[in-house]
């Protein structure tokens, strides 16, 4: 995400359709929504790229933060729930 970030909303509060295109975790690790075909980890896609990991599947958005499976390493991915701190659409 560029440093001069765009208006961004509150997770507990964005209820907007479509994909979100740009988020930011909890760890501080800035991601973006992957357009297109994609590759799949543990069998779920993966949506965002986050520079040295990935998110894959859907959010959970059941809860009033939302939260994410983020995924390290490649050859043997290990997944990880973290919290969506900024969601930019």
């Amino acid at each position: 995400l560029p440093s001069s970030k765009p208006r961004h909303y509150d997770v507990y509060a964005a209820r907007l359709s479509g994909p979100t295109m740009g988020l930011i975790l909890s760890n501080g690790t800035e991601c973006v929504f992957v357009t297109g075909p994609a590759d799949t980890i543990h069998g779920m896609r993966i949506n965002y790229y986050c520079g040295k990991g990935w998110i894959v599947g859907e959010t959970d958005t059941t809860h009033g933060l939302w939260r994410v499976r983020y995924a390290t390493h490649a050859s043997h991915p290990r997944l990880q729930w973290l919290a969506v701190i900024e969601a930019f659409y």
